[in-house]
């Protein structure tokens, strides 16, 4: 998959009854104020949805999750279905994947592992993070292995480097408050 970016939704995709981008990741904007992991008090599940769509803030305004977008993925990422909301972040240097706590482990299932883990190898060779958010822990997703962060909160900045080892290709990541990283290098791959 190339990374684009995401401006509207595919040919024949809606939202419909899904709402789940209201309720998984965090929404940073003044008149919000919503966690990660919590329904934003403008969502009405079930009900219609949002119940300010036609006034609501831009980061809502902007939102397509990669389903919505992305007609490569199949029906089983509709986030009503995989319980998990996958979008792009970091100025689209990371892919996303926020999980619902009722499913906290459906990321680890198939068909998504192996799609996330066909993700990660892609973003290696391009200086592209995939991280797992279950509220506010985070887990990098590598081509060998996955880091948990434990914590993080919304303003730190997750690293990812290759490391330099004479066989084999490896890889670590790490968080850094916001303050001790320069912003040309937030959120990127550290070159070794």
């Amino acid at each position: 998959m190339t990374m684009t970016r995401l401006e509207a939704p595919a040919p024949g995709r809606s939202c419909g009854e899904c709402s789940l981008c209201c309720k998984l990741p965090y929404i940073e904007h003044p008149s919000l104020n919503k966690p990660a992991a919590v329904w934003c008090r403008h969502c009405k599940p079930g009900k219609g949805g949002c119940t300010i769509y036609d006034t609501r803030p831009s980061p809502c305004r902007d939102f397509l999750c990669y389903w919505l977008a992305l007609p490569e993925l199949s029906d089983e990422w509709r986030p009503n279905v995989c319980k998990m909301v996958v979008c792009g972040e970091a100025d689209g240097n990371r892919i996303a994947v926020h999980v619902d706590p009722g499913s906290p482990d459906r990321w680890r299932e198939e068909p998504y592992y192996s799609q996330l883990k066909a993700w990660a190898e892609i973003g290696a060779d391009n200086g592209m993070q995939v991280v797992v958010y279950l509220k506010d822990t985070a887990t990098v997703i590598l081509p060998n292995k996955d880091i948990d962060l434990g914590h993080v909160a919304h303003e730190d900045i997750i690293m990812v480097r290759e490391l330099d080892i004479p066989i084999g290709r490896d890889w670590n990541a790490w968080v850094v408050p916001a303050k001790d990283v320069p912003p040309d290098q937030r959120d990127k791959w550290i070159v070794t």
